[in-house]
């Protein structure tokens, strides 16, 4: 039993358990002098038990006529506004929203931990209180005490009916740009669920996908992309969408090259490393591919090389797309040469037989080998300019010529070898597919998610 209890907060309290109720009964209490403005144990006063009470709003009036203070706080800092938002009472927000004198004062009161009534209206996902509260004056750009502000908070918790909710919190004016005390803006929380619609309306209302999180100076929201291990084909879509914002592919994670190359979406990849992309080895496991536990480690050269691309191949070699393990020990790698042999890649050993019969110059070892001392990791851009070398070096090191463009119409169609197999199942959202490189597709053919690697267009999300 609350210590602090009075008739009328029982009435009140135990509204919901009646199927009638008489407000004769109230307003006998308040003219008898009982204290509209009491409150139970956790702080709360009448108005805000009335108010989280759908059953409650014929005598919200009633508590306001005879003096609740519609500003006093609970005991977490929660007023009567915070508690109707919270329960989606929609008439009861409406209510006290036209009883507030200042509705801006009202609308805007956060609780102890930061959070205003429009944070829970988007956590309850309440679109109607949210116009309402918008309507009235709700700050969007109010943070709690994380440093979330509402659009944080609703891509936090999104759900595809969270869409029309992002549009209005857009409309309202939210800063799109905001970062919370993670270091996270909305883009990177965005990307981190590779969200194609709020990533699509962030682009467009102005996000900058080059900014740097406060937390971490080598990501920006292209780093927080999931990169699992298989690729799905929404992150080939956000992808291309940043690339045509201008986003530094610098930032972005390495294992995505080699699994586009994996999954054969090549054409994506001049556009990566005109962008910033510069060429690492990564650990083969995240790859998926049974075969290549043998080596300790692949370049995109390599990794091309296993899946037959030979065009990729010749595209990387020309244009220098090369790390220091290309040079020293692709050509007579044991492993790499067994793999193919047993998998019968005749033009990838033809490929390695070329170039080895035909080896770089002095030149081209020079800038593989400056490359790879640059390193790939952010910044590489701004490391490659301040080096004491001749422009047309630099030029080369960023890629920002092609020797020789790639040729995605050139493929064979090879026998489709199974050596590629993947070492568990992937989801209806993966995009590995029967390139001719041996990777089996998991699409079903009626699927409209299907993907199809000589597509130039994956749809308008970004038209």
């Amino acid at each position: 039993t609350s210590t602090n209890s009075t008739p009328l907060l029982n009435i009140i309290e135990y509204f919901g358990n009646y199927h009638y109720y008489n407000t004769e009964v109230l307003e006998v209490l308040l003219e008898n002098g009982a204290s509209v403005n009491a409150r139970n144990d956790e702080h709360k006063t009448l108005l805000m038990l009335a108010a989280s009470n759908g059953k409650c709003k014929s005598i919200l009036p009633l508590l306001l006529d005879y003096g609740a203070n519609l500003n006093d706080q609970d005991n977490k800092g929660n007023t009567a506004l915070t508690h109707a938002v919270s329960k989606g009472c929609s008439q009861n927000v409406s209510k006290l929203l036209q009883s507030a004198k200042n509705t801006n004062d009202l609308v805007n009161v956060q609780n102890h931990e930061g959070l205003s009534a429009l944070m829970f209206a988007v956590k309850e996902r309440g679109l109607n209180i949210i116009q309402d509260l918008v309507d009235h004056g709700a700050d969007v750009n109010i943070k709690d005490v994380n440093g979330n502000t509402a659009l944080l908070h609703a891509l936090t918790h999104y759900i595809e009916q969270t869409k029309e909710i992002i549009t209005t919190l857009f409309k309202a004016g939210s800063n799109v740009n905001c970062q919370n005390n993670d270091g996270l803006s909305p883009l990177m929380l965005a990307s981190s669920e590779c969200l194609l619609y709020p990533i699509s309306v962030l682009l467009d209302s102005g996000a900058d996908v080059n900014a740097v999180s406060m937390k971490d100076n080598t990501k920006t929201a292209i780093s927080f992309f999931p990169c699992e291990h298989y690729l799905k084909r929404d992150e080939i879509i956000c992808i291309e969408a940043f690339v045509e914002r201008g986003a530094s592919m610098s930032y972005l994670n390495p294992y995505f090259v080699h699994q586009i190359i994996v999954a054969g979406k090549i054409a994506v990849v001049p556009k990566l490393i005109r962008h910033g992309l510069a060429p690492s080895d990564v650990k083969p496991n995240r790859l998926l591919i049974r075969d290549f536990n043998t080596i300790p480690t692949v370049s995109p050269l390599c990794v091309a090389l296993l899946v037959g691309n030979i065009s990729l191949c010749r595209y990387f070699y020309e244009n220098l797309f090369l790390t220091n393990s290309d040079i020293s020990s692709l050509t007579c790698n044991k492993n790499i040469l067994h793999i193919l042999e047993r998998n019968q890649r005749q033009e990838s050993l033809d490929f390695l037989n070329e170039i080895s019969s035909q080896p770089l110059s002095l030149f081209q070892l020079t800038l593989v080998s400056i490359s790879s001392t640059v390193g790939s990791s952010p910044g590489r851009e701004l490391r490659v300019n301040t080096l004491p070398i001749p422009q047309v070096m630099k030029d080369k090191l960023l890629f920002q010529s092609e020797v020789v463009p790639l040729n995605i119409h050139s493929e064979s169609n090879a026998a489709e070898f199974q050596f590629l197999q993947l070492n568990r199942a992937i989801d209806e959202y993966s995009i590995f597919v029967d390139n001719g490189y041996g990777v089996q597709s998991y699409y079903g053919d009626s699927s409209d998610d299907s993907y199809n690697v000589d597509d130039d267009y994956y749809g308008d999300y970004y038209s």
